[in-house]
């Protein structure tokens, strides 16, 4: 049954007149009889009786005019649905992520895509090593967030979009001894108790995994003190702020503009450089070139709060220095 019949037999069935119905729907009056005629023919019988003092439903006629109401109605909110989804003011949007450092980090761009699009529908999946990069080139996620180093490489077909920088140092809970040192020596640390990642098993890419192995062997030379080892850099941040141990993780510095309590979660542990360690870390937020409407909306929510912030300079040329002056005292 097309829409259009559909919808001249709705208009004339409420209007039992052919000459208000055809100008109503801006017809002729024989194009609007022609209509409800191939109606009647597909469909097999009569919808009108045509009397001398006007014309009237046949029992057909009441059926048609009350299920065809229901019928336009939601053809016409699934037409509204599918058009809403192609402006991407409908959808749902998967992510994945590793750790919920970095989910945290979206909080704006969630907001803001909540207010400019409030039916779009977000979930998100933490998942394990591994599996965020191969789940978004499947199709099985939308994005996901993947953390590794400054000049990522991302497989053909994907693109990505920096959300959180910061580079590695040492993590110490607040208040420790060696937190009132000017510079921190590897004798200070042979006994102190440390927190390491999981080597293949973290949140971060097994690049940027290495690197951290490397110069912890460098560093170390095999006198490393480990108390345990975890998967999660939020779990390691934990545990820094309990005061179990000391970690390597990243200062992480917010490209996102906030107030300054925001992100007032580790306020018990404290960063300082350590000799040699000049490895920055970076979050991607990554996803297909081929996106979605609802997602396109969102990376457009996503840039909209990108910002780099004054201290964050600061910090990025602190390290600046601080590398340039390791680089030049090894060689």
């Amino acid at each position: 049954m097309e829409y259009r019949l559909l919808n001249s037999f709705l208009t004339l069935a409420e209007m039992l007149h052919f000459g208000r119905a055809a100008r109503f729907l801006n017809l002729t009056q024989p194009a609007l009889s022609n209509q409800i005629a191939a109606l009647e023919r597909e469909l097999g019988g009569t919808l009108f009786v045509r009397t001398a003092r006007g014309i009237f439903l046949t029992e057909a006629g009441r059926l048609l005019q009350s299920e065809g109401r229901k019928l336009l109605k939601d053809t016409n909110n699934l037409s509204a649905r599918v058009s809403a989804y192609f402006r991407g003011s409908e959808g749902t949007i998967r992510i994945g992520y590793g750790d919920v450092t970095e989910l945290k980090r979206l909080s704006r761009p969630l907001l803001l895509l909540k207010e400019r699009h409030p039916s779009v529908e977000v979930q998100v999946n933490e998942l394990y090593p591994g599996e965020t990069m191969e789940s978004v080139q499947s199709g099985s996620l939308d994005a996901a967030l993947i953390t590794g180093r400054e000049n990522m490489e991302f497989p053909q077909g994907l693109r990505a979009i920096p959300i959180m920088m910061g580079p590695i140092k040492l993590a110490m809970p607040a208040g420790h001894p060696l937190t009132k040192l000017k510079e921190i020596r590897r004798e200070d640390l042979l006994r102190e108790p440390f927190i390491k990642r999981k080597f293949g098993e973290t949140d971060e890419t097994s690049e940027m995994v290495k690197l951290l192995e490397d110069w912890w062997e460098n560093f170390f030379a095999g006198e490393g003190n480990v108390l345990m080892s975890v998967r999660r850099r939020s779990t390691a941040f934990w545990l820094v702020s309990s005061g179990v141990g000391m970690a390597l993780l990243p200062n992480c510095m917010e490209l996102f503009s906030c107030s300054p309590a925001e992100y007032s979660f580790y306020s018990n542990v404290e960063f300082r450089y350590l000799p040699g360690l000049n490895i920055l870390s970076y979050t991607w937020f990554v996803y297909r070139d081929q996106t979605p409407p609802a997602l396109a909306n969102f990376i457009d929510c996503i840039e909209s709060c990108l910002e780099i912030p004054e201290s964050v300079r600061r910090e990025l040329s602190e390290y600046a220095v601080l590398s340039a002056g390791s680089e030049t005292s090894s060689s």
